[in-house]
């Protein structure tokens, strides 16, 4: 076996987080209202062609990246069509009530039976073999989810946001822990920072810390994987002199 070869489980692993992100993903946010897919799986009327506006878009984006060389997209797009419309034709707003849910499952079912059975085990160094055209048709799917809600400006704001404050907290902490180690003033900052600061001192693989930079950005990064967004909003806000805050917050003492 190919030494560079994926392994039968870990392309399967892959197909089926395809499939996952595909099929559930959409679910859950036909469920929410997020997805259209009603106006999707309906015809076209002179004002709006919500099927078409997603399409173009969505293969704009796909048609020229390598994973989806050879790819026949008017083939995708035609039995893509056919799949959106002969599974979501007759369904409206899901309102949560059991009837909404059992058609919106069978939908998923329908779907996932259809991707699983289309693959085939095969050699060389891509052991599953999934035919070009179910490729896109999932990856379209997936696309709903991309569409509808990842690019949604009111998503889109927010994220820009919390990579703003993820940016400024790891900044912030990163320069207050390298300026409190040269004042001995460590006992000031947050515990479980020191925590995790004094971990790399003893963790395995210290010794490719190349000084005390390293080792602090690795605490720094460590303390903020652990904050929830709440508490990274309120310390970002604290080290920012921004909000009203007590000194009495019980979080930041461990």
């Amino acid at each position: 076996m190919d030494e560079d070869a994926r392994s039968p489980e870990a392309a399967i692993m892959d197909w089926a987080d395809d499939i996952t992100y595909a099929v559930h993903d959409l679910e859950d946010f036909v469920r929410a209202g997020r997805v259209p897919i009603l106006s999707l799986a309906m015809e076209p009327d002179e004002f709006k062609d919500e099927f078409g506006e997603f399409t173009s878009r969505a293969i704009e984006r796909l048609k020229d990246k390598e994973k989806f060389a050879g790819i026949d997209w008017d083939e995708v797009l035609a039995n893509f069509k056919i799949m959106v419309q002969t599974l979501y034709a007759q369904f409206q707003r899901h309102s949560g009530t059991a009837d909404d849910l059992a058609r919106l499952r069978s939908s998923s079912r329908v779907l996932i039976n259809s991707y699983v059975s289309a693959i085939s085990l095969q050699t060389g160094p891509e052991p599953l073999l999934v035919p070009p055209r179910t490729r896109g048709e999932v990856e379209l799917f997936k696309q709903l989810t991309w569409h509808y809600v990842i690019h949604d400006p009111a998503l889109a704001t927010l994220q820009e946001g919390h990579v703003e404050v993820v940016n400024n907290l790891f900044n912030d902490l990163f320069t207050w822990l390298g300026r409190a180690e040269v004042d001995k003033s460590m006992f000031r900052l947050p515990q479980r920072l020191l925590d995790l600061y004094g971990l790399t001192a003893s963790e395995p693989g210290r010794d490719a810390y190349n000084g005390p930079e390293p080792r602090q950005a690795r605490a720094v990064a460590d303390y903020i994987a652990s904050l929830t967004e709440t508490q990274a909003i309120d310390l970002h806000e604290r080290l920012r002199g921004t909000g009203r805050h007590s000194v009495s917050d019980p979080w930041l003492r461990y």
